[in-house]
């Protein structure tokens, strides 16, 4: 009866070690041909071509982009159901891309991988679509194949496998997969004493117009916050348009509406790190940044992320904005360290120029 028993035990065992083993397969893996039809055949192509080749007996998709906004958005989305969040895709690239971008829903948030390796080998990264929030519904419908300074940048890309779960994307991926951080997982360090009006760690988006595209007349936004330090700046996301310069005027006021102090914002192009400086240091309290459009330049846009414990509030145009933060960062004055604001600043450009390519859906979106 020992025998028996120390065989099933066995047994049992070897299974649950070869169940270990042998991961799922993906639910749905695009390549070759039908990855070419799936981009070729979008119904938007955004500055970008999509070419299919082969080297060394393996056939891939080229994408190359004439813009820094290259994006396919999908005839027919590609629909494996809620349940398969996971997308892993081989690449190959060189240059200044930082980033693939999925969007579930043509509106923020939407998902994208982490940095990536940009040394012209073939590399594998993931997305999980969870990060669209709300927009995920278990439907893709565009690929932003590559972000950053991308213009005249390719992109080659041997495959797209979507997962149901981690374990199965990593033995896809391999080794150097490396997935995305949840911004609900990013802890501010505690010798890091500025303030954030949004969610430490989240990305930027796109998303209050103050003012939108051929449209020259005045447009004003209030971004009221209370401060918890003294604070003598800040530091924010702005998107304006390339080529020309737009003049945002930028007002400090007071709890009672009164005018601290005032600048001219010289906008052009998009500014992941718009940093202020003011002229005195302001006690802890509540303020109000009032930013007022006038003829010069296009469109301008503020930035905003994932709402944390701030209570800062912002009305565009008379109207507020809900269920987002300004994407502002309030620059301690008695931090004492300057290295310390510094790498700040860096890591706030790091999380915000993924976000430069989701301009053109914040106008479709509007």
């Amino acid at each position: 009866m020992k025998k028996l028993i120390a065989i099933a035990i066995v047994a049992v065992m070897a299974l649950a070690l070869c169940t270990g083993v042998f991961a799922a397969g993906p639910v749905k893996e695009i390549k070759d041909q039908d990855l070419l039809d799936l981009l070729d055949g979008s119904s938007t192509k955004n500055t970008v071509t999509a070419e299919l080749k082969e080297e060394g007996g393996q056939k891939f998709v080229t994408c190359t982009a004439s813009g820094n906004d290259p994006y396919f958005i999908f005839s027919t989305p590609i629909n494996e159901g809620v349940d398969n969040p996971y997308v892993v895709v081989k690449y190959r690239t060189s240059g200044t891309v930082s980033s693939f971008d999925i969007y579930t829903e043509i509106a923020e948030p939407h998902a994208k991988s982490s940095d990536l390796v940009t040394d012209g080998q073939w590399h594998y990264t993931v997305l999980d679509l969870t990060f669209a929030e709300n927009n995920w519904k278990g439907a893709i419908k565009r690929f932003d194949v590559m972000n950053g300074e991308v213009n005249g940048c390719s992109m080659d890309i041997a495959a797209v496998a979507i997962f149901a779960t981690k374990e199965d994307a990593k033995a896809y991926g391999g080794n150097d997969l490396v997935f995305p951080k949840n911004p609900d997982d990013v802890e501010q360090p505690a010798d890091d004493k500025d303030e954030y009006l949004y969610k430490y760690g989240a990305g930027a988006n796109p998303t209050v117009w103050v003012r939108g595209q051929n449209d020259k007349s005045e447009k004003i936004c209030d971004i009221s916050f209370t401060a918890s330090i003294k604070f003598n700046g800040f530091v924010a996301t702005y998107y304006a348009i390339g080529g020309q310069d737009t003049v945002v005027k930028l007002q400090l006021l007071d709890k009672d509406g009164n005018e601290l102090e005032s600048t001219d914002l010289t906008m052009n192009g998009d500014t992941p790190v718009g940093k202020t400086e003011f002229k005195k240091t302001y006690e802890p309290g509540d303020y109000t940044l009032r930013y007022t459009t006038g003829e010069t330049g296009d469109y301008f846009v503020i930035g905003t992320a994932k709402r944390g414990d701030s209570t800062a509030k912002i009305v565009n145009n008379g109207n507020e904005v809900a269920d987002v933060a300004p994407y502002i960062k309030l620059i301690n004055a008695e931090a004492g360290n300057p290295g310390t604001a510094d790498a700040a600043v860096i890591a706030i450009a790091a999380v915000a120029c993924i976000a430069l390519a989701g301009v053109v859906v914040a106008k479709k979106v509007r």
